[in-house]
């Protein structure tokens, strides 16, 4: 009886540290190679500007873009129909900062793309340069207080379970 007890608790901390929230995760896109570039993205962000089967947009996105004005940016993602891969444009600047070339980036209608998670080679439109973009979720590594606050749990847990013998 007292190993079911003691299971069910581990179950039920285990269970508390692998649920997330209902809220959408964060996603990081990190490029690297002949130019570099981060920002994060609420992955159900809606698209500033789409066009079925072409690709679309999301505008005034913040980040660390090199060679920027400021640290925001035009992205736009296109579709595999018209070449895949993204384009960074710098609006403050007026210049475009990467036309890439690869595979689609996102599953789902350009109205409510889903953006795939993974790394993915990148070629410069009508150049030589080559990238190397990367997403995760980010909102997916438990943060350390977090963590701390589950094993303390099981530390108390545990002195209950002996102060009871």
């Amino acid at each position: 009886m007292r190993m079911k007890h003691l299971i069910g608790a581990l179950s039920m901390c285990a269970a508390s540290m692998t649920t997330t929230s209902v809220d959408a995760a964060i996603l990081r896109f990190t490029i690297i190679g002949s130019y570099s570039a981060t920002w994060d993205l609420n992955s159900s962000a809606a698209p500033s500007f789409y066009q079925s089967n072409a690709g679309f947009a999301i505008w005034n996105t913040s980040g660390t873009f090199s060679g920027a004005v400021q640290d925001e940016a035009d992205v736009t993602f296109y579709n595999a129909a018209v070449g895949g891969g993204i384009n960074i444009y710098d609006v403050q600047g007026d210049i475009n900062l990467l036309a890439a070339d690869g595979p689609q980036l996102y599953t789902g209608p350009e109205s409510v793309p889903v953006f795939k998670l993974g790394t993915f080679a990148l070629t410069e439109f009508r150049g030589t340069g080559t990238y190397t973009l990367t997403v995760t979720d980010v909102s997916a590594i438990p943060e350390p207080a977090s963590a701390g606050l589950a094993f303390a749990g099981l530390g108390v847990l545990y002195a209950t379970r002996r102060a009871r013998r």
